[in-house]
């Protein structure tokens, strides 16, 4: 009972003092307000959820919080890319127009499958971009190729994908 309330006091003190500063900083990153205000939730949420795997040995929750916002981020950055590939999660629903037609949409095991039949360095880079959420920098110093052949490979897969999807 004591490890709950001091986590609850924890992470509302926290909340409190950071909250608007937090999404201050992630506003240009989220590219906005909400998308920024939807990632420290999250944030917070997982930090009270996993609170109980922070260690005091380890650091104290201000050491901790930014790994876990810093992971919201990049999640959300790579739910971004992905549609921005024209993909959709399969649970979700997609939404007829009013007009009636439906957009072409891909789902994201029909990604996997196309990125998945890629071979070699093509397909790691495209594993790490659109499902892992690194950035073409990070990506470069992972496999042999340059940070603009990274984005190159990336741009190419995209319009792959919205020529499959028409």
């Amino acid at each position: 009972m004591k490890t709950m309330q001091l986590r609850n006091e924890t992470v509302l003190a926290h909340y409190s003092k950071n909250f608007d500063q937090l999404c201050k900083q992630l506003e240009r990153k989220a590219n906005g307000w909400h998308n920024a205000e939807d990632i420290v939730q999250e944030a917070y949420y997982r930090a009270l959820k996993h609170f109980d795997s922070l260690c005091e040995v380890k650091g104290s929750f201000d050491a901790w919080f930014p790994a876990i916002l810093g992971n919201c981020l990049r999640s959300h950055l790579a739910i971004e890319r992905l549609k921005g590939a024209c993909i959709v999660n399969d649970e979700a629903q997609m939404e007829v127009p009013v007009d009636g037609v439906q957009e072409d949409v891909l789902s994201t095991a029909q990604i996997r499958c196309l990125v998945t039949s890629k071979v070699g360095v093509i397909r790691d880079v495209l594993l790490l971009y659109f499902f892992e959420g690194h950035t073409a920098g990070e990506i470069s110093k992972l496999v042999p190729l340059t940070t603009n052949a990274v984005r190159q490979t990336v741009f190419r897969f995209k319009q792959e994908v919205r020529e499959a999807s028409q």
